[in-house]
């Protein structure tokens, strides 16, 4: 497993792909309008809103969403 995720070579990308942004990866990567220094994963889509998962503590957190 660790030779197919080749770690070493993790350090590179942002020479070859460029920085990783946020913004980007909306809405599948969203941090709380709280302020806290969180990111969440997209879990659910809801009604109103999108759900987000924060992988390190199992938090959730809701996203309204945005109307068109």
């Amino acid at each position: 497993m660790i030779q197919g995720l080749e770690l070493d070579s993790w350090e590179q990308i942002p020479k070859t792909d460029g920085e990783f942004r946020l913004v980007d990866w909306r809405p599948w990567i969203e941090t709380p309008s709280t302020g806290a220094d969180q990111v969440g994963l997209f879990d659910r889509w809801q009604k109103n809103a999108l759900r987000y998962l924060v992988p390190e503590t199992g938090e959730t957190f809701k996203v309204q969403r945005r109307q068109p």
